[in-house]
């Protein structure tokens, strides 16, 4: 028998008070696995690795560059539209001890490999310019295979542009072409710059979304889109990575692999029945990532809330923000919640939970911590959300309210140092200085990272 895919509703409060106006409640959904074992399910992983000029410049230090500069030996110029300090006239034998991105994105293969279990398999796509299959899928067993594409990495050469969608292309239409009914597929995406043809990444993650496959990404230093990368992974069911040093890359690899290799329930999904009247305003993800979920009912109503694959380390959390409309004092059932999932390995699975209330003129029943606990967490994630809005339409002063108030309700709820790094970057916009590629997204990344709930 498989593990068991259980959910627990849980609203902020049992108990509505009997007014004349509608009353806001949260609802905190929870699946949880229970008798969770080693089910060793296959794993079909295509990655998907920007090979463009820019992860090719030698990388050193603000001290090591100034060096340089003093001597006449590097420079600062544009790769990409991503700016980088340029390395010439350097004898080759000192240039050779400064690294590039490149080579961290080797180290991190070689770590995948050893990662790999006999079960799962592999395929590589480079681009840049132009993609191209550097390793078809294949079996993890064949070391010499991976080591073959970890030296036509090395040298592979795509031209100068970045053309992100065609990589995803190529690598979606490989996993396509060897899915199982015992496999589970996913793509990792790493990139260091924008793209060309955005759109077409978009198409590209829609075709993904239809064939059931997750795309996790990694944006790696302060001039990539995070736009477009964390919410091709969102919206798929896969992780979004900032990448700040070149040198977290293996420990990266490793983490999303173990991740996908933990993997037991796939295509899962909720699917909300709301009783006439009640309203859904939102919903967001609260475990593993903070995000908000887009809503569209169907012509009954009702809300498919897909949930992808789920690993039995970190199954998912949601919280719906519900309307509920005046009614007189009695017992009410406010909402349905069914949630179907494959185990793998077995058939389609279900579990089935009501949302009831009890309405009185005792007025709101005692609030559940917990979950006010979360709705504070997503209160801030707001605040820091629409700050960065502000800060790039240019109101500073905006931008710094806002930062304040969501560093306040962290510190509030015992978030010390998320709290402190928002505190930092609105102490520096206040001072009128627009923060930094790097600081934003570091403020876009850390405010998404779900603790446990």
């Amino acid at each position: 028998m498989p593990p068991l895919l259980t959910l627990h509703v849980t609203p902020n409060a049992t108990r509505l008070p009997l007014v004349d106006q509608p009353c806001l409640l949260y609802l905190l959904l929870e699946t949880e696995i229970e008798g969770v074992r080693d089910t060793a399910v296959p794993v079909n992983l295509s990655l998907i690795l920007d090979v463009s000029e820019s992860m090719r410049v030698r990388l050193v230090s603000k001290g090591q560059f100034t060096e340089l500069a003093d001597q006449g030996l590097a420079q600062e110029i544009m790769v990409d539209g991503v700016p980088v300090w340029q390395i010439q006239n350097v004898p080759a034998a000192r240039a050779s001890h400064f690294p590039r991105k490149l080579d961290f994105v080797l180290a991190a293969l070689r770590a995948l490999a050893e990662q790999l279990r006999p079960s799962d398999q592999l395929s590589l796509v480079a681009f840049a310019e132009r993609a191209d299959l550097l390793l078809p899928t294949t079996p993890a067993q064949d070391k010499d295979a991976i080591a073959q594409a970890e030296r036509a990495l090395a040298r592979a050469n795509l031209g100068d542009d970045t053309n992100m969608h065609l990589g995803m292309k190529l690598a979606l239409a490989e996993v396509r072409g060897h899915t199982r009914p015992d496999v589970v597929n996913r793509l990792l995406l790493l990139t260091d710059g924008f793209t060309r043809s955005a759109a077409a990444c978009w198409s590209q993650m829609a075709q993904a979304q239809l064939a059931g496959v997750a795309i996790s990404t990694l944006g790696m230093g302060g001039e990539f889109n995070e736009e477009l990368l964390i919410p091709l992974a969102e919206q798929t069911g896969g992780r979004a990575y900032f990448v700040e040093d070149p040198a977290q890359l293996p420990d990266l690899f490793r983490q999303e692999l173990t991740a996908v290799q933990a993997i037991t329930y796939r295509r899962a999904e909720l699917k909300l029945h709301l009783t006439p009247g009640v309203e859904l305003r939102r919903v967001y993800r609260v475990r593993p990532l903070l995000g908000t979920i887009p809503i569209d009912p169907d012509p009954a109503g009702s809300y498919t809330i897909p949930l992808g694959d789920i690993p039995a380390t970190s199954p998912p959390a949601l919280l719906l923000e519900l309307i509920a409309p005046p009614r007189p004092a009695g017992q009410y059932r406010l909402a349905q919640v069914l949630l179907s999932s494959d185990p793998v390995g077995a058939g389609r699975q279900t579990a089935r939970q009501d949302v009831v209330v009890t309405v009185n003129a005792g007025g709101t029943g005692p609030l559940n911590g917990r979950v006010m606990n979360i709705v504070e967490r997503v209160t801030a994630f707001n605040l820091q959300t629409r700050a960065l809005a502000d800060a790039k339409a240019g109101d500073l002063t905006a931008a710094t309210r806002k930062l304040q108030a969501a560093a306040t309700r962290l510190l509030d709820m015992g978030e010390v140092e998320l709290a402190q790094t928002i505190q930092q970057q609105a102490a520096h916009i206040s001072q009128s200085t627009p923060l930094t590629a790097v600081a934003t997204k570091r403020l876009r990344y850390q405010t998404g990272v779900s603790r446990e709930t």
